[in-house]
């Protein structure tokens, strides 16, 4: 079943935020979009979350679709029991 989006945020400049979670693993990973155009995925090393690419993300809006999540454990993502770490590629496959 594909993720709900729902808008969360509009922008002086009339783009939108659309938001949302992802199961994946019994799990949810909370992600944001912005954008039209090619995919352009953003993954946020060690603790970091969305909020580390919202200027970026609204820059590139106009060229293309940019989305950025919460990886597992971090922020709006849940933590799984026993989780210690995921690598990064195992959590950008949820994304295709």
């Amino acid at each position: 079943m594909p993720p709900k989006l729902r808008v969360s945020r509009r922008r002086a400049d009339g783009s939108t935020t659309s938001n949302g979670y992802i199961g994946t693993n019994g799990r949810q990973l909370y992600f944001e979009v912005v954008g039209n155009g090619p995919p352009a995925l953003f993954i946020a090393g060690s603790t970091g979350d969305t909020g580390d690419f919202t200027r970026t993300a609204h820059l590139l809006s106009d060229e293309f679709t940019v989305v950025t999540y919460d990886r597992r454990g971090n922020s709006h993502s849940s933590r799984p029991e026993g989780w210690t770490t995921t690598s990064v590629s195992e959590q950008a496959d949820v994304f295709q």
